[in-house]
């Protein structure tokens, strides 16, 4: 019996994965979807906190402040093909934060509270910003230089563009 209660806590300690990231990381990609130019960029950026502030009109905006977690931000950027239309710029941005060190994580709806899941959406007469709480987040620790992350926001946050994504990070430079 005491044999079969050491396996257990093994096998529990080794599916508590963690990854520490001490540089920022950063990847970008950009396709062409139905005459837009669609540029998605991933930053995970360690020793930062989210600060929700207002400008001189009494906005809210996203400013990140040193501090004790790591902040993921996945960036969309929907821009048309044709350079004469100017104000048909689209970008959303969804942030959270973790803990220094990101272990397994799997968050739904009050629990989004939490790490702060905060979007923002910038466009032509467009300026919002939505504290998330409705939905689910997952990270999965792969190995030390891999990870995946999952956001899918419940779909009453219609005013988002994009509500669900799912990401293979690789943390290696």
């Amino acid at each position: 019996m005491k044999y079969f209660a050491f396996l257990i806590l093994m096998l529990s300690l080794s599916f508590c994965k963690s990854i520490q990231i001490q540089e920022p990381v950063k990847y970008e990609n950009e396709t062409q979807k139905e005459g837009n130019i669609i540029k998605e960029k991933i930053e995970i950026i360690p020793h930062q906190i989210i600060h929700v502030t207002k400008d001189e009109a009494g906005m809210e905006y996203v400013k990140l402040l040193p501090g004790d977690k790591t902040v993921f931000r996945y960036s969309f950027r929907q821009k048309p093909d044709d350079n004469t239309l100017m104000d048909a710029l689209l970008v959303q941005n969804i942030l959270f934060e973790l803990p220094e060190k990101i272990k397994n994580t799997n968050l739904k709806d009050e629990e989004l509270k939490s790490v702060n899941l905060t979007a923002q959406i910038l466009g032509f007469r467009n300026a919002r910003l939505i504290k998330i709480d409705k939905g689910s987040l997952k990270i999965k620790i792969i190995d030390k230089q891999n990870m995946e992350v999952q956001i899918d926001l419940d779909d009453s946050y219609s005013m988002l563009p994009k509500k669900h994504i799912k990401q293979s990070i690789s943390l290696k430079k």
